[in-house]
């Protein structure tokens, strides 16, 4: 691999033990893919969780060389006192170690976000922009409704991009890999008409089918919202591992179908109708009964436009004492909601309202003794929670998930 003179000083120690370390791994990476030399980063987005030892020898004598964001914590041990949650460890230890790796962040200048959608927050990629992001979902929104460019990166790779300022440029950071594989088309769908929850179903439906493949998919409206689009890129790779979706019209390289296919023929044509996505909703819909013990949004992270729309929906009532709320949202959003009231009701309501990680790793699934069904509008947490617990899910719109939280009953579509 062809390194430049600063990258030679750094792999060869001249620049510190963590740079080293760092551009060595990601050497090492890129050999594996038969990548011919590094490219700077306009960006990373780094988890500081893991092994306290791989973080503290990855950056050490180090400083962040790019614009560098943190994920959500998957259950911050800060929080758990607060939650009332009694679990089988020592919180303290677990409080100083968790704080070890937040120094260490604050040294390296990260910027403590704690968020899966750093998009909504300050870090927001151009088109063309190389970056090196972690976290599946905020990967293929930035990639496809942006054009930024970000391989699927594991926590190990992201970390040393933020130590070192580069990636192996490789995959979909070249734009001969971007072109879309696999073409999309709606039949009988209204798509004027379609949820959130339509949008995360039919997202978990096209990934499985698609793999890893690049999808372009034609016939959904201009009108999407941020947080359509956020339910769609999250969806994606639940069930596979699509890290970029062209939407004909919509995303920055697919002003036309024939741009977003390279002018080429396209691997595979899937059609996605009613049938599909009920077929796809019933997958996703595994809990029977009615009896609802925990209800969780934002996964990924609830926009202030979601932490308003709950906030609507509890004003004036109270979370059933036999349910758990959990909302989870990045702390400049709880910060507006704070400012705004919204904060304020969900509290008071008896809800929670937290930057830990709102999906399958909420603090009361991931140590909360009997909780056996979950609602959500989240295609991801609908997917995750019955792989990670024994708990079923009730998957539906915020709407049907409010009114569980405040009865402790699903009220909405039966399974």
């Amino acid at each position: 691999m062809f390194l430049t003179d600063e990258e030679k000083k750094m792999h060869s120690g001249e620049s510190g033990p963590g740079a080293q370390r760092a551009i060595d791994l990601l050497v090492k990476y890129g050999n594996a893919f038969d990548a011919e030399k590094l490219v700077e980063v306009a960006s990373a987005h780094v988890m500081i969780e893991g092994p306290y030892s791989f973080l503290r020898d990855m950056t050490e004598g180090a400083t962040a060389r790019t614009f560098v964001t943190t994920e959500a914590p998957l259950v911050s041990p800060c929080h758990l006192k607060l939650l009332g949650i009694s679990v089988d460890f020592d919180i303290d230890t677990r409080v100083r170690l968790y704080q070890g790796r937040v120094d260490i962040a604050k040294r390296m200048g990260f910027y403590l976000t704690d968020t899966c959608a750093p998009y909504m927050v300050g870090s927001l990629p151009k088109k063309n922009d190389i970056v090196s992001w972690m976290e599946s979902s905020a990967e293929v929104y930035i990639n496809s409704m942006l054009g930024a460019r970000t391989n699927r990166e594991a926590m190990s790779a992201a970390l040393a991009s933020a130590v070192t300022g580069r990636t192996p440029y490789m995959g979909l950071l070249m734009p001969e890999n971007r072109f879309a594989q696999v073409h999309v088309r709606l039949t009988d769908l209204d798509a004027d008409a379609l949820t959130k929850v339509d949008y995360g179903t039919m997202g978990y439906y096209i990934g499985g089918l698609a793999g890893s493949r690049n999808v372009v998919i034609e016939g959904l409206p201009e009108s999407m919202s941020l947080e359509q689009c956020k339910h769609l890129c999250s969806a994606l790779p639940c069930t596979g591992s699509v890290a970029l979706c062209h939407m004909v019209g919509l995303t920055p390289e697919a002003n036309t179908l024939e741009q977003a296919l390279g002018n080429g023929r396209p691997e595979e044509v899937i059609e996605v109708g009613k049938k599909e996505m009920r077929q796809t909703w019933e997958t996703l819909s595994t809990a029977g009964g009615e009896k609802v013990d925990l209800v969780t949004f934002g996964c990924p992270h609830c926009s202030i436009a979601e932490v308003a729309g709950i906030a609507r929906g509890l004003e004036g009532k109270r979370v059933h004492p036999e349910v758990k709320l959990f909302v989870g949202a990045p702390g400049q959003v709880i910060s507006l909601a704070q400012r705004m009231g919204f904060a304020g009701i969900i509290e008071g309501a008896g809800g929670f309202l937290m930057d830990d990680c709102g999906g399958p790793a909420n603090p009361f699934l991931f140590f909360g003794k009997g909780i056996k069904t979950v609602a959500t509008d989240s295609t991801k947490a609908a997917a995750y929670v019955p792989s990670v617990s024994e708990a079923q899910v009730f998957y539906g719109d915020m709407a049907h998930c409010i009114e569980a939280s405040i009865t402790g009953k699903w009220r909405g579509e039966p399974k």
